[in-house]
């Protein structure tokens, strides 16, 4: 009898090493009895932490935790401590029997996690107690804890079977109820323990602008948060950080570049600096209906682990973009492995806009006309044409081409029949109106005038251009040139009349 209490008692303490445990609340030492009381039944509260390399951040809410029973007391004729044994699932699983578990350290105590949660899966065990942690209310003091009462005594494997997004789950951990305190004198049947998660950040996404026109270049970066460090409980293997990023149809990419550069550029990111990994041996690509995925899987990702993972690629706006507030939309999603055998997701995405400038040609009556060729130019001398157009029959001139946020001058090429040509260029100015919003917000401006025009949903910036009609020298041929002709005889036979009288007087 002394010799297998001294093997339960070594269990014990073997199982408090494993998590972080605080004393019994309101537990007095000399109070409680050496032996096992039988009839009893235990309390645990779990304290739910999130941080890195040791250090306690804060708590987390929502975290579920189940109670899986491996071995179980039962109590003696009187109450006390008479024996225990495993749960015939885990019967014939190598080191867990009554001779030898109460001498088994700690690292291969761990290393049976995989082996019980193997059955606990194959059989589809059902947990003996579950609970959740308190997400954050008004009551914040129970923030991220959760008790569990009224559990029967044994041994028990809790297992994060629930994990918020954004949060990789702690490992797996044993739990002895009753516990011995931490000098292993007397037994505690109510306890805290605290396991810690590691907080993921989700993924950000950025462009280096936010409008593009056809032909633009625009340089994405999607940094994912640091992979996380997984302990031994997870099968390596198995291990993945998948970054997918979908483009719109507005946007084109390559590979390469047309002087052969690769186009994507994946890192690793540390305190200490990058370092760019390399395609096939520290990650896979692919790109397959305007899909383009990243992945790190297995040894690729325990080679990362707790660096940051930063890809910068070059799409280009085409003639499927989207103008407006709807706007060229593209999603970066990031798969990681969260606990094991399971994944979670978090995502980003980013919208890049376009717009078009449409001439509205009229006359002084508001007459739309026909006929007004335009060009668009990037720069006030003129040189750098982006489009040409001509006015239809209801006086509007659409370019065609979308173009980004900017300057650009229009100007008059030919005016309509009767009009007279505009005598400079007209210049318009397209910006975002809320630079410090993430929204569709933005206005032009025509001639450097003082307040701006809101560019509608549809992203079109719609001006209006007048013509004025002006004087205009008859046209060639026909009763003009008759007319012409005659009077200019008639002044030439006048000066000859006045020539030859003034001889004669002379």
């Amino acid at each position: 009898m002394k010799k297998l209490m001294k093997k339960l008692i070594a269990m014990a303490a073997a199982l408090v090493m494993i998590v972080t445990l605080l004393p019994a609340v309101g537990a007095k030492a000399e109070s409680i009895p050496t032996t096992v009381d039988g009839s009893k039944k235990g309390t645990v509260t779990i304290k739910k932490d999130y941080g890195k390399n040791g250090e306690v951040d804060g708590q987390v809410g929502g975290v579920t935790f189940s109670l899986y029973k491996i071995a179980s007391f039962t109590p003696g004729e009187n109450g006390t401590y008479s024996k225990w044994e495993l749960e015939d699932s885990y019967a014939d699983i190598k080191g867990l029997d009554p001779d030898t578990l109460g001498n088994v350290d700690t690292t291969a105590l761990e290393n049976k996690v995989k082996d019980i949660q193997d059955i606990i899966t194959k059989n589809k065990i059902t947990a003996a107690y579950t609970g959740t942690t308190a997400e954050k209310s008004e009551n914040n003091e129970i923030f991220g804890y959760v008790t569990i009462p009224d559990i029967n005594l044994g041994y028990y494997l809790v297992v994060e079977t629930g994990v918020p997004s954004g949060y990789v789950a702690s490992k797996p951990f044993f739990i002895s109820v009753p516990r011995t305190n931490k000098n292993g004198s007397y037994w505690e049947y109510k306890f805290i323990v605290e396991p810690k998660n590691e907080k993921v950040p989700p993924i950000d996404k950025t462009a280096d602008t936010d409008t593009a026109g056809v032909g633009d270049d625009i340089t994405y970066t999607l940094t994912g948060p640091s992979v996380p460090i997984y302990d031994d409980s997870y099968d390596k293997s198995t291990l993945k950080y998948i970054i997918t990023d979908t483009m719109s149809e507005g946007l084109t990419f390559e590979k390469e570049t047309s002087e052969g550069i690769s186009n994507i550029r994946v890192e690793s990111v540390t305190e200490d600096g990058k370092t760019t990994l390399k395609e096939n041996t520290d990650y896979t690509y692919s790109f397959a209906n305007q899909k383009l995925t990243i992945s790190l899987t297995g040894a690729q990702v325990t080679a990362q682990a707790g660096k940051q993972i930063v890809v910068t690629y070059t799409a280009k706006i085409n003639e499927k973009a989207v103008v407006g507030s709807v706007g060229n939309d593209n999603t970066v999603v990031l798969e990681y492995t969260n606990k094991p055998g399971s994944s979670i997701t978090s995502q980003d995405n980013k919208k890049v806009y376009s717009f078009k400038i449409q001439v509205n040609k009229k006359n002084q009556s508001s007459k739309p006309l026909e006929g007004a060729i335009f060009d668009l130019y990037r720069d006030e001398a003129c040189t750098d044409r982006v489009a040409q157009g001509t006015s239809d029959s209801n006086g509007i001139i659409e370019f065609g081409k979308t173009i980004k946020a900017g300057t650009y001058y229009l100007k008059e090429l030919k005016a309509p029949n009767g009009y007279t040509l505009l005598t400079s260029p007209i210049k318009v100015e397209i910006y975002d109106a809320n630079r410090d919003e993430d929204t569709y917000e933005f206005e032009y401006k025509v001639n450097n005038d003082a307040t701006g025009i809101d560019i509608g949903d549809n992203g079109i910036v719609s001006i209006d251009v007048v013509n004025h009609s002006g004087f205009s020298l008859p046209s060639t041929g026909g009763m003009g040139t008759y007319l012409f002709t005659i009077g200019g005889i008639v002044i030439m036979a006048g000066a000859a009349f006045a020539l030859i009288a003034m001889k004669k007087r002379a």
